[in-house]
């Protein structure tokens, strides 16, 4: 069963010390609508703290249908035949779902990597654009 939304989601995660560790340990968590831009993502990922991500993985506009969690960047700059230089933006993302089991697989079919055991690479804006990123809980400490 699935959260109703992101900010249920940042509210569960807030509370969750409650019960947990009966108050000792305090969680906290921002949501919004909408993506972290990369420059947002890295500085996210650099502070050690994950970023769950509300995804479209069917590509369709609408509500959330899925989540996952970005674990982490990398920033890599290729040179075409054409000459230049092109500088491309990865993501790392867990997703323990087992897609290859239902059919597609989302995040290879936006032109994704998979790096086994549920971790996929893939460029942020294929992430951003094909999978829709349109919710964000972050500053999870």
């Amino acid at each position: 069963v699935g959260a109703p939304s992101m900010k249920f989601m940042t509210d569960m995660i807030k509370n969750y010390s409650n019960f947990a560790s009966k108050g000792n340990i305090k969680l906290t968590a921002e949501s919004k609508a909408g993506k972290l831009t990369f420059e947002e993502v890295k500085t996210q990922i650099d502070g050690k703290l994950p970023i769950v991500a509300g995804v479209n993985t069917s590509g369709k506009n609408g509500p959330t249908e899925h989540v996952c969690v970005i674990i982490g960047y990398n920033e890599t700059t290729i040179k075409p035949e054409k000459g230049g230089e092109v500088k491309c933006k990865f993501i790392k993302v867990n997703d323990p779902f087992p897609f290859n089991q239902f059919g597609k697989n989302p995040y290879v079919s936006a032109g994704g990597k998979d790096l086994g055991n549920g971790q996929y690479e893939i460029l942020y804006d294929d992430f951003v654009n094909k999978l829709k990123w349109k919710e964000t809980m972050f500053n999870i400490k």
